[in-house]
């Protein structure tokens, strides 16, 4: 018996494991609009959808409890979830020892904890990636990874995903996935994004009188006015939001008064988005040149929903679905390291 009669999806962002090009189409084969269709106008290249093969490139991670190998994890190649869960994937000699007397070959149910047939969590190739980047780790631990997967996994006969907080994606996952006009970022590449690599070379520019200058306000009876203008900057720095440093600015006169400088903005972008591993080690000519403050704003707020839709996605599963698999990880690594 199947354990799930409905669609899967990613263990790690919770999203679809298949090319999701849902578009309501007129008579003459042309895109309408409709809330239950994405927006034609950002995936243009009808009609192979190439913006959305990421979503095509799966592997299977699972268990063979039968198995005669040195170990009972198992990594698939490319591999393929059906509408019941049932995942699809090639075994030839190159595969990992445990799969090759894996009972029914080249077949597994997802998210199977009780019953015959073998567990195993499918991923995005894509997904994994930015899960390790977030552990910071060369490679991560197929037999971790696979302890991790079954410690959050649901008993329910019919799991989809993990038994995890996959945030506002959920409410996109009914028997099969529900696309929505402007939720594309769901559904985009959170590694090679175009977007990001055009900024990226291209960063803009400081114009003569762009830098920021300090305030004028009167700092009497404020305690922090006793402070020097650099351990001020140090401050702001450590404050853990840019609101927060906002907050603190209006609060203090002292802080008001010191400019927030280009340096500053640039430490700032690597402590406000860690999820930015691939952004370029500056020269010391952008250090000088470069509008870090506006580097800041158009990073941050293209990391927002559904600005610059891959970047929304890959901060999305960042900051949701990777603290609580990275919580996991490293207990069960901290355990077994015991």
């Amino acid at each position: 018996m199947s354990c799930a009669d409905w669609e899967c999806f990613c263990t790690i962002c919770g999203g679809p494991l298949r090319n999701v090009s849902y578009f309501i189409d007129d008579d003459e084969g042309s895109p309408r609009p409709g809330l239950d269709a994405y927006d034609p106008s950002v995936f243009l290249t009808r009609p192979d959808y190439p913006e959305l093969e990421w979503l095509d490139d799966i592997r299977a991670l699972g268990e063979n409890l039968e198995t005669s190998a040195p170990s009972t994890v198992w990594l698939s190649g490319p591999a393929s979830v059906g509408v019941d869960g049932d995942v699809r994937f090639d075994v030839g000699k190159d595969s990992d020892p445990a799969l090759l007397d894996l009972p029914g070959a080249g077949y597994a149910q997802a998210y199977c904890l009780e019953g015959r047939d073998p567990w195993c969590a499918p991923f995005h190739v894509k997904c994994h990636e930015v899960l390790r980047r977030f552990l910071g780790l060369e490679s991560l631990d197929r037999e971790v990874l696979n302890e991790m997967f079954k410690s959050l996994a649901s008993r329910d006969e019919f799991a989809t995903c993990l038994k995890m907080d996959y945030g506002d994606i959920t409410e996109h996952r009914t028997r099969d996935w529900f696309p929505l006009r402007h939720h594309e970022y769901l559904v985009s590449d959170p590694i090679d994004i175009e977007w990001l690599a055009r900024f990226y070379e291209k960063f803009p520019l400081r114009r003569k009188g762009d830098e920021e200058l300090g305030g004028v306000y009167n700092t009497r009876g404020d305690p922090f006015s006793k402070l020097p203008s650099d351990i001020l900057s140090l401050l702001a720095l450590s404050i853990p939001t840019m609101e927060g440093v906002f907050e603190a600015r209006v609060a203090s006169p002292a802080l008001a008064n010191v400019p927030l400088s280009q340096s500053f903005w640039r430490a700032r972008i690597l402590q406000d988005m860690p999820w930015l591993w691939d952004l370029p080690i500056s020269t010391d000519e952008q250090r000088l040149l470069v509008d870090w403050s506006r580097v800041y704003r158009e990073l941050f707020w293209g990391s927002q929903r559904n600005r610059t839709l891959g970047l929304c996605n890959r901060r999305r599963i960042w900051t949701q679905t990777c603290p609580q698999l990275g919580k996991q990880y490293a207990s069960i690594t901290e355990a077994r390291n015991k």
